[in-house]
């Protein structure tokens, strides 16, 4: 294992009707690859499952390919996470998947300014205080009532791991997978 490893995340956002990266998205591609870049970081890390029935593959995968092709992020340096359906999932099976399986002891979170104080404090509490954890924003294209739609979100996320304590990933998984509406009904094992 690499000492002191160190990744950057890119948290998704969506495809356009074309299959094309939203303009978040890019953006936040292009800031996650500069910190790969500038941070001299191990590995980018890409989110985001299959959302809609016609893709052939995963955002996580799309996103990879963007890196690849636009910024020249070998292909072995980049991991995808595609078990993620959103912020709350993509702090889990980051912190499951990659974190622990790599002993990644920093991480740089890149998201949108919009979305930054929610991925803030889902990221704090699911994956706790065994990482160092940085924020980047972008500048994003919010949509009208988003701060409404970011608000309900948090409330949602409080209420989900009432009772659990930060970083206890047994007591967050067991909520996750028994009272989250995108994650309650799918098999553990086979995301893993």
């Amino acid at each position: 294992f690499i000492e002191n490893m160190k990744i950057v995340i890119c948290l998704s956002h969506e495809l356009k009707s074309d299959g094309s990266l939203s303009v978040d998205s890019r953006k936040r591609m292009t800031r996650s690859c500069e910190i790969f870049e500038g941070d001299n970081c191990d590995f980018l890390v890409t989110t985001g499952w299959r959302y809609r029935p016609e893709l052939l593959k995963s955002l996580a995968q799309i996103m990879a390919e963007f890196a690849m092709n636009n910024h020249m992020i070998p292909k072995e340096r980049i991991l995808c996470e595609s078990a993620a359906k959103d912020t709350i999932g993509e702090a889990f099976f980051i912190n499951e998947n990659i974190i622990k399986k790599y002993r990644v002891s920093h991480v740089n979170v890149v998201t949108s300014d919009w979305h930054i104080q929610r991925a803030r404090e889902i990221f704090d509490f699911i994956l706790g205080k065994g990482v160092i954890i940085q924020y980047f924003e972008t500048l994003g294209q919010p949509k009208i009532n988003m701060q409404k739609k970011e608000e309900k979100s948090i409330q949602e996320f409080r209420k989900l791991i009432s009772g659990c304590k930060i970083g206890d990933n047994i007591c967050i998984s067991d909520r996750i997978f028994k009272y989250h509406n995108l994650y309650k009904d799918t098999d553990q094992n086979a995301i893993k």
